[in-house]
C-alpha cells in the first residue's frame, strides 16, 4: 500500500511542476530562494520516483533528466517564461542528489537487512529414545549440518558420534562460528 502511495505522490509532484514551471509567472509560488525550490523540488521528485521505482535506477534517474531538460526548453513555448542553462543545471543537480540519496539507502537498507535476516537456528532431532542428532539450519539455504549422537555406548557406530551434551555443544559452537562476521 505505501508502494503504491509513494508513486502516486511521485506523478503528482511531476504534474506540480509541469504546472508550476509552464503557467505565467505570476501563478508561480514563492517560498524564498528560486534556486533552492528548484534543487529541493527535483531533488524531492527524484526520490520519490527512485522510491517509487526501487528496480529502474537508471531510468528513472533518465527520466528525471529529460523531465528538467525538457521542461527548460518547453519554457521558450510560453509568452512570458524563459529556459535557462544555470535553471536546468538547478534542477538536474537537485534530480541527481535526490535520486542518489534514496538510491545510496535502499542499497544500504538491502545489505543490513540481509546480515540481519541470516539466522542459524539448532533443531534437536530424535525419534529413538537416547539417540537422534541436532541440526544446525541456516536461514539463507545453505545446505544443514548434522551432529549424530547416541547416548548408548554400545549403539554407536562410529568414533564421530558422541553423546547428546558433547553434540549439542558441537552444533552450537558450530552455529556460533558461522553467524559471526
Amino acid at each position: 500500500m505505501a508502494h503504491k502511495l509513494i508513486a502516486v505522490l511521485a506523478w503528482v509532484a511531476l504534474g506540480l511542476i509541469v504546472v508550476v514551471t509552464l503557467s505565467r509567472i505570476g501563478l508561480r509560488p514563492e517560498t524564498g530562494s528560486v534556486r533552492l525550490e528548484r534543487f529541493v523540488a527535483y531533488g524531492l521528485l527524484g526520490a520519490l520516483f527512485v522510491a517509487a521505482y526501487p528496480r529502474h535506477f537508471a531510468l528513472v534517474m533518465s527520466f528525471i533528466l529529460a523531465v528538467a531538460i525538457s521542461l527548460e526548453l518547453l519554457q521558450h513555448l510560453t509568452p512570458d517564461r524563459h529556459g535557462h542553462i544555470t535553471d536546468a543545471m538547478q534542477k538536474i543537480g537537485g534530480g541527481v542528489a535526490g535520486c542518489s540519496i534514496v538510491r545510496l539507502v535502499q542499497v544500504w537498507r538491502e545489505r543490513t537487512t540481509e546480515k540481519v535476516l541470516m539466522t542459524v537456528r539448532i533443531i534437536r532431532h530424535s525419534i529413538v529414545s537416547d539417540c537422534g542428532s541436532f541440526e544446525v539450519r541456516f536461514s539463507d539455504g545453505r545446505p544443514s549440518v548434522l551432529f549424530y549422537w547416541d547416548d548408548i555406548l554400545s549403539r554407536r557406530l562410529g568414533p564421530e558420534q558422541v553423546d547428546q551434551e558433547t553434540a549439542k555443544k558441537q552444533a552450537q559452537e558450530f552455529a556460533r562460528s558461522v553467524s559471526e562476521p
